[in-house]
């Protein structure tokens, strides 16, 4: 998978692109910006006529899905982030004039959605999806399922990547099985200016048979919950990526209330309760329990 587009570019590169409410064929030009935490979409709109554009959003059936309380949910097309999906669109300012020769109406409109995705296809809310994963960063002694050996025998060195079994647990929310598998991968590089680099990752990996993406996300957060316990530390997944079938995916660019950036944090030898990656059948037992927990022991949980 590619990289994507980050916050940190998102705040000096705004996304350019055309936009349209789920479901609709018209189209406006806009542009995507994250200031200040804040991710926001303006539209520019242009109506041919002398009716006011705060009239059309109450009698246009074209502009009334964007006055509030109405929250749609926008369609781009971009080059930078491809496809992206923001869901509850809320209006937050509009500006519009009126042009008499011709006569015209503009508006620009400013909104803020609750949660953003971009990639190979648009996200539907109404649709199942297969597969949620997100990237575990600073976890690596306690997730990674490799294990590398330097050897030194004579003059040569070699090193030995030894890929252990991916614990699996299966778990079941609002009656519906899910599989959670934590899995490393292992990249490498080569510059003839840096010398040669390999990387491993962490990820923690959901499956389901068909499960909304909402869904998925529950039981994402709920990991990331079960893995600060262990941590004894804030735990925030990263790269939170939805398989969306045939080979593509999207990945989620911003959420409401969820920060930007990462609180970095450094964890102690003995704070570390459990390597899960070393010992699946543990690790599989933990995750299993964690998530039959009652009602009443989750809402403890905060």
């Amino acid at each position: 998978m590619s990289e994507p587009i980050t916050p940190e570019q998102l705040k000096s590169h705004p996304i350019m692109g055309t936009w349209s409410i789920a479901g609709t064929a018209d189209e406006y030009p806009g542009f995507l910006h994250l200031a200040d935490g804040n991710l926001t979409l303006t539209l520019y709109l242009t109506v041919s006529g002398r009716t006011p554009f705060n009239i059309l959003q109450q009698t246009d059936p074209r502009f009334i899905p964007f006055a509030p309380p109405n929250q749609p949910t926008l369609h781009g097309e971009t080059k930078a982030a491809g496809r992206v999906t923001l869901f509850n669109c809320t209006q937050l300012t509009y500006r519009s004039s009126n042009r008499f020769d011709p006569p015209e109406a503009r508006a620009e409109l400013i909104l803020r959605p609750v949660q953003a995705w971009c990639g190979g296809g648009f996200v539907d809310a109404r649709e199942h999806y297969k597969e949620l994963r997100f990237r575990a960063p600073g976890l690596h002694n306690i997730l990674t399922t490799i294990h590398i050996d330097h050897q030194i025998t004579g003059a040569n060195q070699a090193f030995l990547l030894y890929q252990h079994p991916p614990p699996v647990a299966e778990i079941v929310r609002n009656e519906k099985r899910y599989a959670v598998m934590i899995a490393s991968s292992v990249s490498h590089g080569a510059s003839s200016t840096e010398g040669i680099s390999i990387n491993t990752s962490d990820f923690v990996i959901i499956q389901s048979e068909g499960a909304f993406f909402a869904e998925l996300m529950t039981v994402a957060v709920e990991m990331e919950h079960f893995l600060c316990l262990l941590c004894i530390g804030p735990v925030r997944g990263e790269r939170i990526t939805l398989d969306l079938g045939g080979g593509k995916c999207a990945e989620l660019l911003w959420q409401l209330g969820k920060p930007a950036e990462r609180t970095t944090f450094t964890i102690m030898p003995h704070e570390i309760l459990v390597r899960l990656g070393a010992a699946p059948s543990l690790a599989k037992q933990a995750i299993e329990k964690w998530f039959r927990a009652n009602d009443a022991m989750r809402l403890a949980r905060g």
